[in-house]
């Protein structure tokens, strides 16, 4: 998005987003899944503050490199039209020096403890003292 309006790219922009427009979605929900597991209550504001951090992280890249930013982003957008598809895009977005403004560790859901028939009970006689 950075690229798109910081070079008048947005006709670009916007063919790459029709093209993998179920793939972004599907990140989408699982970036606000993130999000909400996480925050609760805050995590639209959260989510958001991401957005924007991840917005402003790129644009000094882009005041970093000057003129060059735009030769080298648009670049990107003639790579992606090129890609197959979902997959082909995941395998370039993870070869891609794209700087995040926070971490992230991924982690396992914590194992479910099933009741077996004397926690059953024992919960059952603990009510009723």
């Amino acid at each position: 998005m950075v690229t798109a309006l910081s070079c008048n790219a947005q006709e670009r922009y916007n063919s790459f987003v029709a093209k993998f427009r179920t793939r972004l979605l599907s990140e989408e929900d699982r970036l606000n899944t993130y999000f909400r597991a996480t925050y609760g209550k805050s995590a639209q504001r959260e989510h958001d503050d991401y957005i924007t951090q991840l917005a402003n992280v790129q644009s000094e890249r882009g005041l970093q490199a000057g003129t060059i930013f735009c030769s080298q982003r648009m670049a990107m957008f003639d790579e992606v039209a090129a890609l197959n598809d979902e997959h082909d895009l995941s395998n370039y977005a993870e070869a891609k020096d794209i700087v995040q403004p926070a971490t992230f560790e991924t982690c396992e859901a914590p194992a479910v403890e099933r009741a077996t028939s004397n926690s059953r009970r024992r919960a059952r006689s603990t009510r009723k003292a």
